[in-house]
């Protein structure tokens, strides 16, 4: 990844697709990203290509859940947003 903001689409998106894969209908997304949260929010597709592509992905994905909420956080208090980012990009 060559962004922040890619790893943590990558990541948002691979979770969302275990999540849903598990039958889940209700997902919490916790993000210290904001262009990545007001993307879901709005259902908007940034510029950036990778990005833009994770969030058309997540966003169709995202239509099959019943409840998806999701929260902004500062990025000072990210480390434990990253390591969940990070953790979240290894699982398959």
């Amino acid at each position: 990844m060559a962004t922040n903001n890619q790893a943590e689409a990558l990541a948002m998106w691979k979770r969302i697709e275990i999540e849903i894969d598990k039958g889940h209908k209700e997902i919490i997304i916790i993000g210290d990203s904001k262009l990545l949260i007001h993307c879901l929010v709005k259902k908007l597709i940034p510029k950036d290509p990778l990005i833009g592509r994770l969030m058309n992905m997540i966003i169709a994905r995202s239509e099959e859940l019943i409840t998806l909420k999701d929260f902004h956080i500062k990025r000072v208090l990210n480390k434990e947003v990253d390591k969940k980012a990070n953790h979240a990009c290894t699982l398959r």
